[in-house]
């Protein structure tokens, strides 16, 4: 049997994050969960610590912030983090239609976030995230 901790721990980074945005309305706006940083981080730094590596499918964070909207400045790839146009369509789930459509994202990548980095997913860029990715 052979040892994939990668791709399992990119897995479970999926899976935290999709039970992160289950619960974020459950636990309410606390200072962790919702508060993005309120200083704007030059795109110059932001380039260099959001890292796309196509062979692995992974997108690697090593800044003190990002969010979804720093990723896909940055990364500026549909294929891997795709930001849904403002349409209504039908979610093919639960049969229901969806008017807007503004902070929904699909995630094609596993994303690692390093020790003392942070990733914040929330209300301000993020009303729905669509993890396509299978770890």
């Amino acid at each position: 049997m052979t040892y994939q901790a990668p791709a399992a721990f990119t897995y479970s980074v999926l899976i935290l994050l999709a039970m992160f945005l289950i619960l974020q309305p459950i636990l309410g706006n606390s200072a962790y969960a919702s508060t993005s940083p309120s200083t704007q981080i030059p795109e110059s730094y932001m380039s260099s610590c959001i890292i796309y590596d196509p062979e692995e499918n992974a997108i690697i964070i090593t800044c003190q912030s990002a969010s979804l909207s720093d990723i896909y400045a940055i990364v500026g790839d549909q294929n891997v983090l795709l930001k849904e146009d403002d349409h209504v369509g039908v979610d093919f789930i639960s049969g229901n239609i969806e008017g807007d459509s503004d902070n929904v994202w699909q995630l094609n990548a596993g994303i690692t976030v390093a020790e003392n980095a942070t990733l914040y997913i929330n209300s301000t860029d993020t009303s729905w995230l669509k993890i396509l990715a299978d770890g």
